[in-house]
This record gives C-alpha cells, structure tokens and sequence, in this order.
C-alpha cells in the first residue's frame, strides 16, 4: 500500500513539474539585424581606413555589427553580438558575410571571417530555434574558400563549402553539432536547401559569392541518350522531379543550355522547389515567373507576380514579397531609373553602425521597392496583397520578416507589425511591434521557446 501511495506521489510530482516547465515556456519572438559589407565614395566613422597608402577611397571596405534581439513588450533587448566592428582594429574585428535562416529547419546561421597576419578564420554561428534556441560556433580555415551552401538529409544539417584552386575545385563537407569534415562529390547538393531571397537591398548587392541571393545553378544537358540536369560547371545530375513538364511551363528554356547559360533553383524546402524565370511584359505591365513545384501535389505550377525583380522569400507553403520593379524596365512603360522610392522624407539617410541608408542601396542595385507586399499560398492558391504606409503614404522600405501560426510579421521602415491572416485569404488589424532605430537593419524573425 506503501508502494502505491509512493508511486503515486511520484506521479503526481512529475506532472506538476511538466506543467511548471510548460508554463515556464513561452514563445518569444527574436530578430537579427545586419548588412553585408560594401563599399562607397566617401568615408565616415564606420569606414574602415585604407589597407595602403595607395588605395583610392572609394575602394575601402565598410563593414556593420550584427545582433540577436529578443521583443520585450515594445521594446528590443540586445541577446548576442555576431559580428563587431570598430574602425581601425584590423585584428579584433569581425566581418558579417552573410547571415541564412531556414524556417522550416529552425535554424538560421551568421557567417563572419577574422582577419589575422597569416590567414583569415571563418566562423559560423548556428542558431538553433526548434526549442529553447541555443548557438553554437565553428571555427575553421579554408585557403581557397570560395562559396557555400547548406543541404539537409535525414534531418542532419551540413555546411558545404566549395574550394576553388588554378586547376580545380571541390567540396567540403561540415556536420552541424559535430567536428567531422569531409571532402564531398557535388551530387551532394541534390539535397540543397534555401528559403530565396534573404533582406530587402542586402542580397545581390555587389555580387560577392557570399551575399548573392542563395541559389543552384542547372544546366540541361545531354547524358546517355537523353537528356538530364546537370550542376553547371560539373558532372554531376541534379534531379528535379517531372523535369519535362518544365519545358511545357516555359518555352524559352531549352532543351539543351547554351553554354552562356544557365537555370536557378532559388528556394527548396520542405513544401516546395522554385525556378525563377525572366520578367514577362503583359499589356505593359511587369511580371516574374516563378516555376513552382509542389512537394504535397507532385505538380508543377506557373505563377505570375508583379514586379521585375525577382526577391521572395519562402515561408513553409507561402511565397512572400515586396512588388520591386528594375529600374531600366520600369514600370507601365516608364523607365524608373533615379525614381525617388516612396516614403524616402520618412528613413534616415544616414550610416549607421549597423546599416547604410536603405536609399544607398536601392540605388546601387537599380531597384524600385514599391511597398506593395503580398502573400501567395502554393497549396491554396490564395493571394494576399496590401500596401505598406506610414500616415498614409506608401513605403518602399518594407519587406515580409516572417510567416507562422496564421500570422505575418513585417517591417515598415523603422517599425514592425504583425497581422493576422484569417482563413488563409485575408489580414486581420496591423499591430504595432516595436519601432527602433536599428530595425531598418532587421530582415530576419524567428519565435522560439524561453
């Protein structure tokens, strides 16, 4: 009788701790800031000095701090640095090269490099959010590191770093949560993952192999009588599902890839893979072409969004974007070069420590942000779009940050809102988050357990 009543008490201790720990718990939602470096025509506090007496201004290098914020009530509590930088410390400093976060991973990382006498260290910072989220930092060096990319297989992350020497190049392979290194054959990358386009002006902004919008470029070509799709620059096939019904969406891709030529995988997660396609003039207006294929249906799907620059994000089943014409295309036949984007009067035009004036960058890439956000489901077909204002003017500066539990979270400027999307085909009331000088500089959320 003894025995029961001790187990039973046993019992009971155990669930109320459950329920404390579960209490305890709750769901917080993060932010990262940052911008990859860059370059401009004249100096400030955060530039760095020239590396030689002989080294015009307008070559040095700019680089910016990178954070992890948490939201408490309104406001955003600094969690961890990144990446710092203080002019003319050449040795302490660490320079952001690219930050990727994959949703349905729970996993986001920070790439950054340090500058020593001898050799320069990578570091990478894996930010785990499936529970309570934790960080964990890798240290290494690579003489001839040239670009990278991440793959799952069997719910195992790796970092696969791409070496380039005079006559060849291969690939390094990296476990998340372990120091096993290995060299790899590039049909590894058949399990590639990306989310697309990471931060509104940040990617693509000079073209560097590290700040690129993350992507796979395929080639087609012929192999044992047929034909079949080739990781360009290699012989190894890259398997893209009904690969033939690609043909039928776009008759501009052919059958064999020119040489000076190739197709981009942009986004491949748990829903859905997306090929990219050049902008369409419809009754003068612009679109992309996004080639869709979707994971749950085993289809693919052709869909057309406004706008001539192709920047989405993928969130689980949902495409994500800001309508952004090129400058030269412009938009209903009239060139948008040197076009103020709207809601300039409202964003500060100065350098920060931790960004350059969105303005700045717009500019440099020939863009013209319109504001105009929308959501696209791939399962439902649903569509959702709406313009980002402040008292009634339109902002330009606004990009989608994150998708889940039927909520939208995005950043107007130097605010963040959330909606909430009711039965997937409309917005509730926007509520105010946060406004902050530093959140220009945020272009990534997550929500975790604390």
């Amino acid at each position: 009788m003894k025995t029961s009543m001790l187990k039973l008490l046993c019992i009971l201790l155990l669930g109320t701790l459950s329920l404390t720990n579960a209490y305890a718990q709750k769901e917080k939602l993060f932010f990262i800031n940052g911008q990859y470096h860059d370059t401009n025509q004249e100096l400030s506090y955060f530039m760095m000095p020239p590396r030689s007496s002989g080294m015009d201004e307008e070559q040095i290098d700019r680089y910016y701090n990178s954070c992890l914020y948490k939201l408490e009530g309104d406001s955003l509590a600094p969690i961890d640095t990144f990446a710092h930088f203080q002019p003319y410390d050449y040795k302490n400093n660490e320079y952001l090269m690219a930050i990727r976060l994959y949703q349905d991973k729970n996993t986001a990382f920070v790439y950054t490099s340090r500058y020593s006498d001898k050799k320069d260290t990578v570091i990478l910072r894996e930010v785990n959010f499936k529970e309570p989220y934790k960080i964990k930092t890798y240290k290494f060096w690579e003489n001839n590191f040239y670009r990278y990319w991440v793959t799952c297989k069997s719910d195992t992350l790796y970092f696969i770093d791409e070496n380039v020497s005079k006559d060849s190049s291969w690939l390094t392979q990296r476990k998340f949560y372990s120091n096993q290194v290995t060299n790899t054959p590039y049909s590894v990358l058949n399990n590639y993952i990306s989310d697309g386009y990471n931060g509104l002006g940040c990617d693509d902004l000079y073209g560097g192999w590290g700040t690129n919008t993350e992507r796979l470029m395929l080639v087609r070509k012929a192999f044992n009588n047929d034909t079949s799709y080739m990781i360009n620059f290699t012989n190894a096939r890259f398997y893209l599902p009904l690969s033939d019904e690609i043909l039928k969406l776009d008759s501009t891709i052919e059958r064999i890839t020119p040489d000076n030529k190739f197709i981009a995988l942009t986004v491949s997660n748990n829903n859905m893979r997306i090929i990219p396609r050049r902008p369409k003039k419809i009754n003068s207006e612009r679109y992309c072409q996004f080639l869709i294929y979707n994971k749950a249906s085993k289809q693919w799907n052709s869909k057309l969004l406004k706008g001539s620059y192709r920047a989405i994000r993928a969130f689980n089943s949902w495409i994500t974007g800001n309508q952004i014409y090129i400058g030269r295309l412009g938009i209903n036949g009239e060139s948008v070069i040197g076009k103020e984007v709207p809601g300039k009067q409202f964003r500060n035009q100065e350098y920060t420590e931790y960004t350059s004036p969105a303005d700045f960058r717009f500019t440099t890439l020939g863009i013209y942000p319109t504001g105009i956000l929308y959501l696209y489901n791939i399962d439902t077909d649903n569509y959702i779009e709406w313009q980002a204002a402040e008292e009634g003017q339109p902002q330009g500066d606004s990009e989608i940050l994150l998708v889940k539990n039927d909520t939208v979270y995005y950043r107007v400027n130097d605010k963040i809102y959330k909606r909430a999307i009711i039965n997937g085909s409309k917005l509730g009331e926007r509520v105010l988050l946060v406004q902050d000088n530093r959140v220009p500089s945020i272009h990534w959320a997550f929500i975790a357990m604390e």
